[in-house]
């Protein structure tokens, strides 16, 4: 369950960069495999599209957030925690106001503006794969963003 801010120090990381697209495709997606330990690791990518983010998470709010936005039908990035976290934080970083979905282990979880504008989860995860939206909040307009992930 997410929002158990206890701290704990774990050990390890491995990233894997999933690549395979070619120019004019879809940006490759990266997916990001963290074992216990690792302490901090980012990624980009491209967030934005045409589908509300409030259809993939199939609701309008969750305990940590409304689901807004809008982004691609299928997952931006693809979190594998080989162990269970007892506090981590995924942030998404932007120059522009950015939203998040995560479904994985355990539920949904959407947020808007955790640090300012930007959105963001923390607290204790389960181990399993975690599937990450990253939306704008206007249809079709598109984004850079990082990907951080840490743990205390």
């Amino acid at each position: 369950m997410l929002l158990n801010r206890s701290f704990s120090v774990w050990s390890t990381v491995a990233v894997a960069l999933a690549l395979g697209a070619s120019l004019g495709a879809t940006p490759a997606r990266a997916d990001i495999s963290l074992n216990s330990g690792f302490g901090q690791t980012s990624i980009s990518g491209t967030a934005g599209g045409g589908t509300s983010l409030r259809d993939v998470a199939g609701k309008d709010e969750t305990a940590t957030g409304s689901c807004l936005g809008f982004g691609k039908g299928q997952a931006d990035q693809i979190l594998r925690l080989n162990s269970e976290f007892r506090d981590l934080t995924v942030v998404v970083k932007s120059n522009m106001d950015t939203t998040i979905v995560v479904k994985g282990p355990g539920g949904t979880w959407c947020n808007d503006d955790f640090q300012g504008k930007n959105p963001g989860l923390d607290g204790q995860w389960q181990a399993g794969e975690y599937k990450i939206w990253i939306g704008t909040q206007v249809r079709n307009q598109s984004v850079n963003y990082v990907l951080k992930v840490s743990q205390e």
